[in-house]
């Protein structure tokens, strides 16, 4: 093709004047060396959700490069590519497959490793062609999507627009390496009307933890906010129908705004969707509930905290203490079903003389077959609500003083067993602890945990730089060391 090019620009420029000559002359070395590079840079631009980070480049694989890649192309691509996601990105195989118009095109498929572990990794592909084809994005979706979901007690998978159909989480479709070409949504299973509150802390979650990587905002078409964002397209499985939710406005509040909003976004999402269901409402700026008239909610929570005093015999599940057992917390259960308890949260500040409610619900809709709870001071605290006999448990975290929690997030441990199977056996976390600045948390295995010899050989310690809400692997804490 360039020495086509070259022929027919030379005999344009033997018709042309000498000055004519040396300015077309230019014009082919420029359009040369853009072809052979096949690149285009975009400097100083903000991208996705890097706004309050730092600016940087957006490298795009150009799209008018036709139909098959030389090798030369495809290196080319391939430092882009390396600079975008990684150097550690392998290049596993080049094929030539047919497109949709007939013509041959490259479609070259590359491994990465993981960054929430460091023993599993993921493959993704890319294609040549007038519209060119990196799914990095959907496939980094999948494995952290499956690594995030796994143990939450929530059905999920995937669901694949090219054929209709909703894979679940044990379909082979999952499996990177298997499938390295799929472009699937993340679909989440919202149980009943009840369940909107905790499937969409459940999703607001996800969101977060996987904005942890900011390798999801490099992809040229989520900068522009296109079909191609696998977080703009979830699929929540509500009780009427199954729909696909845009949950935009939860997406843009990822970096901007706290962890309640995000869940609060999600679950106007659901509402609007599929119902205005009477169970979600959002707090008025009045303090009432809306819907209701003025002082309505706070009038029959004064009505419900004098009741529970007339009955309140003084027990609780556990109780802490601050500045010398001058201030008191109680968590005590409200109700229990199915050997699992919901709980309210009591507060003194007479060294348990006598005492407030500070929440019927601290925990929204959650229940628990067993609670521990801490703070550290009177605005941050955290409990764990345990379940399956105390086989694995749920951390949450305060920031208002026990009004309401908000469950954090532990990410970046796996193992992987002899049958393949990925597993995260530390999944009862302990009271978190202040250390430097930092909150830390270990984590054990619960009343099942049996790996690499259970608890007394050690446990998995978690570190949290934004005031709780996620933690991160750091290393393993020997039993001598704890």
């Amino acid at each position: 093709m360039r020495d086509r090019n070259k022929e027919k620009y030379g005999a344009k420029t033997e018709m042309e004047n000498k000055k004519g000559k040396y300015k077309l002359v230019i014009i082919l070395v420029a359009c040369v060396a853009a072809v052979a590079t096949g690149v285009r840079l975009h400097w100083g631009e903000d991208v996705g959700f890097q706004k309050r980070h730092h600016k940087i480049k957006r490298m795009e694989i150009p799209k008018d490069t036709g139909k098959e890649w030389t090798e030369a192309e495809t290196e080319a691509a391939e430092q882009i590519l390396k600079k975008r996601y990684g150097d550690e990105l392998e290049r596993v195989s080049v094929e030539t497959e047919y497109a949709d118009t007939g013509e041959k095109i490259t479609v070259v498929t590359y491994w990465l490793p993981g960054t929430r572990t460091a023993d599993k990794g993921f493959y993704f592909q890319v294609k040549s062609g007038s519209e060119n084809f990196d799914n990095f994005p959907f496939q980094l979706m999948k494995n952290d999507a499956q690594r995030f979901f796994n143990g939450k007690n929530r059905a999920f998978g995937l669901y694949s627009p090219d054929d209709g159909v909703m894979y679940d989480a044990s379909d082979t479709r999952w499996d990177t390496e298997s499938c390295p070409g799929e472009t699937d949504m993340l679909y989440v299973s919202c149980y009943r009307e009840e369940d909107i509150d905790s499937c969409a802390a459940d999703i607001a979650d996800w969101l977060i933890y996987a904005a942890g990587d900011e390798r999801y905002f490099l992809q040229n078409g989520m900068v522009e906010g296109k079909e191609t964002d696998p977080f703009r397209n979830i699929w929540i499985i509500t009780p009427k129908s199954h729909y696909r939710i845009a949950v935009n406005e939860a997406v843009d509040k990822i970096k901007e705004e706290p962890w309640e909003e995000v869940q609060r976004a999600v679950a106007r999402a659901i509402v609007e969707t599929d119902g205005a269901y009477h169970i979600w409402e959002t707090d008025g700026s009045d303090g009432t509930k809306d819907g209701g008239e003025g002082g309505t909610e706070s009038a029959s929570e004064e009505e419900w905290e004098k009741e529970f005093f007339e009955r309140y015999q003084g027990d609780f599940e556990r109780e802490c203490e601050l500045e010398d057992g001058r201030i008191r917390y109680r968590m005590v259960v409200l109700d229990a079903a199915a050997g699992s308890r919901w709980y309210g949260l009591l507060k003194s500040k007479d060294r348990g003389i006598s005492w407030k409610v500070v929440s019927s619900s601290p925990f929204g809709g959650d229940m628990g077959m067993g609670i521990e709870f801490t703070f550290l001071d009177e605005t941050l605290g955290f409990a764990t609500l345990s379940h399956n006999g105390g086989d694995e448990a749920d951390l949450y975290v305060t920031e208002n003083g026990g009004e309401s929690y908000q469950r954090a997030v532990i990410q970046g441990l796996e193992v992987t067993l002899e049958d393949g199977y990925l597993y995260n056996p530390y999944d009862f976390p302990q009271m978190p602890y202040e250390e430097n600045g930092k909150l830390y948390v270990l984590c054990g295995q619960g009343a099942d945990g049996d790996y690499d010899g259970g608890d007394a050989a050690g446990m998995a310690l978690f570190e949290s730089t934004d005031g709780g809400h996620i933690f991160s692997y750091k290393e393993i804490r020997k039993g001598e060391e704890e």
